[in-house]
C-alpha cells in the first residue's frame, strides 16, 4: 500500500539526464533535436505538465548544455530543480541515489523518467500517480506485452533504490516485488520509445509532431 500520508502528500518526477549517451556517438542523445526541440526538453516539459509535486533533472554529461535546452521552459509553480550527479559516469544507480536525495521529506512518492522519452506525455504520468494513489505502491507504463518506463515508487522502496550500485535503475525491484507492480496500459507505444541511437531518432523523426 502506499505510504503513510500519501492521501495529501505528492509524488516527485526524477528525469535522469546524465548518461554519457554511449550508442548515440559524439552528440548527446539528449541535445539531439526532434520536431525541432532538443529530446530532452521535450520530455521534461511533459513531466511538468503532470503536474507533479516537484520535478528533479539529474545532470551529469554535458550538464551545461543540458541546462541551457532547458531554459525558459513554462514553470509557473517553480517546481522544477536541477541536481548535478559528479558520479554519473559509475552508472545509473548514482543518478538514482541523486534523484532520492533531492525528494522533499513530505514526498510519498517518485515517478522515474529516462530524459530520452521524448513523446511521453503528461497524461500518462498522471494515471501513474493515480494509480499509485488507488493503492499499488509500483506503478509501470505498459503497451500490450511491452513494459517500460516511467515507472513510480512507492517512498516505502526508497532505501531499496539508494541501496542500488552499478549501471542500474529500478529493474531489480520490479523483479523482486512482481507481486505488488500494477501497469499502467499506454495507448500510443510511441510514449515509451527512447532515443539510444541515431536510428531511434530517424524512427521518431518520421513521426508526426
Amino acid at each position: 500500500m502506499p505510504s503513510s500520508g500519501a492521501a495529501t502528500a505528492g509524488a516527485a518526477g526524477i528525469v535522469l539526464a546524465a548518461g554519457t549517451s554511449r550508442r548515440f556517438g559524439d552528440e548527446s542523445k539528449l541535445l539531439a533535436t526532434l520536431h525541432g526541440e532538443p529530446v530532452i526538453r521535450r520530455t521534461v516539459r511533459a513531466v511538468l505538465e503532470a503536474e507533479l509535486e516537484t520535478v528533479i533533472v539529474v545532470l551529469g554529461h554535458r550538464a551545461p548544455a543540458v541546462i541551457e535546452a532547458l531554459r525558459g521552459l513554462r514553470d509557473p509553480g517553480r517546481r522544477l530543480q536541477q541536481v548535478v550527479n559528479p558520479d554519473f559516469a559509475s552508472g545509473q544507480s548514482t543518478s538514482v541515489r541523486a534523484g532520492l536525495a533531492a525528494v522533499p521529506p513530505a514526498t510519498a512518492a517518485a515517478v522515474f523518467v529516462p530524459g530520452d522519452q521524448p513523446l511521453l506525455t503528461a497524461p500518462t504520468l498522471r494515471r501513474l500517480v493515480e494509480t499509485w494513489r488507488a493503492g499499488a505502491p509500483i506503478v509501470v507504463t505498459r503497451h500490450g506485452e511491452r513494459q517500460g518506463a516511467p515507472v513510480l515508487f512507492d517512498r516505502h522502496f526508497f532505501p531499496e533504490l539508494e541501496r542500488l550500485r552499478g549501471d542500474t535503475g529500478g529493474r531489480p525491484l520490479l523483479s523482486r516485488h512482481r507481486q505488488v507492480v500494477q501497469a499502467v496500459q499506454v495507448g500510443d507505444p510511441r510514449e515509451l520509445d527512447d532515443v539510444d541511437t541515431p536510428a531511434d531518432l530517424r524512427i521518431l523523426q518520421a513521426a508526426a509532431p
